[in-house]
């Protein structure tokens, strides 16, 4: 796809990501990622080091 075409649903993606985060709740969010494990990534899903 060229980059022309994937202008408008870039617009679109941005749009709907800002209107998800106006309704989304710190406080929720910070509730459930102090519930999720803290244990290391599995194998392959380790983010990269520059």
């Amino acid at each position: 796809m060229r980059f022309i075409e994937r202008v408008p649903e870039s617009l679109f993606e941005y749009s709907y990501f800002r209107k998800r985060m106006a309704r989304g709740e710190v406080a929720a969010f910070d509730v459930w990622l102090d519930a999720s494990p803290d244990t290391p990534a599995d194998v392959g899903d380790e983010l990269p080091i520059f």
